[in-house]
C-alpha cells in the first residue's frame, strides 16, 4: 500500500522516488530511525540523517556527496528562533539549492514556531506525529503542484498563498504612473 501510493498513479503521474534523497533533521534518534524507515519503504533511494541544523548544513554544503532533494527537519533543530536551516537553504551563498523543498515538523504546542520558519521559507509544514496520509499528502503537494517561489528583500521561498482569490477592494496603484 504505501509504496503503491507513493510510486503509483497520482493525477495521472509516476513518481520516480527511487531517484530521489531525502536528508531528515531530528535530534531524537527514535524520530529520525521512523522516518527514514518510512522513507525508505515509500520507495526513496536514499535517506542520510542529522541530529542537528548544523550537521545538516555541513551535509549540505558538500559539493562532494550525492545531492538531497528534500529536506525534514524538525522545527526545534536551529539553536534559536533567528537562525533556522530553512533561512540557511534559502539564502546563505554555500547553500546548493534554493529551491530544495523543505518540510518542517512541528509539534502541536509549538505551531507559533512552525508557522514563523513558514514564513521564512519552509515549502510545507507538518503537526507531528506524522501519518503516512500526511506525509503523503504532502509529497504529493510538493511533487504535483509546486509553488512558484517568490524573491523579495525580505523573503525567498514558496508562494504561501495557497488558492487563487479575487482581490476585493479598491484600486491602490497609482493610476498617473500606469502605462
Amino acid at each position: 500500500m504505501i509504496a503503491g501510493r507513493a510510486q503509483g498513479t497520482v493525477a495521472g503521474a509516476y513518481w520516480r522516488l527511487d531517484r530521489l534523497s531525502v536528508l531528515v533533521v531530528d535530534d531524537d534518534p527514535e524520530i529520525t530511525a521512523l522516518l527514514c524507515d518510512l522513507f525508505a519503504a515509500l520507495g526513496f533511494a536514499r535517506t542520510v540523517a542529522a541530529p542537528n541544523g548544523e550537521v545538516a548544513r555541513t551535509m549540505l554544503a558538500d559539493r562532494k556527496a550525492q545531492p538531497i532533494d528534500l529536506v525534514v527537519a524538525d522545527v526545534a533543530v536551529a539553536p534559536d528562533r533567528r537562525a533556522t536551516l530553512t533561512d540557511w537553504i534559502r539564502r546563505h551563498p554555500r547553500s546548493p539549492n534554493r529551491y530544495l523543498p523543505v518540510i518542517v515538523l512541528a509539534d502541536a504546542t509549538d505551531l507559533e514556531a512552525a508557522l514563523a520558519v513558514r514564513a521564512r521559507g519552509a515549502t510545507e509544514v507538518l503537526v507531528k506525529p506524522v501519518t503516512v496520509d500526511s506525509l503523503c499528502a504532502v509529497l504529493e503537494a510538493i511533487i504535483e503542484a509546486p509553488r512558484q517561489f517568490v524573491d523579495t528583500r525580505s523573503y525567498f521561498g514558496p508562494d504561501r498563498r495557497r488558492h487563487e482569490m479575487p482581490y476585493r477592494g479598491g484600486e491602490r496603484r497609482d493610476e498617473a504612473g500606469a502605462p
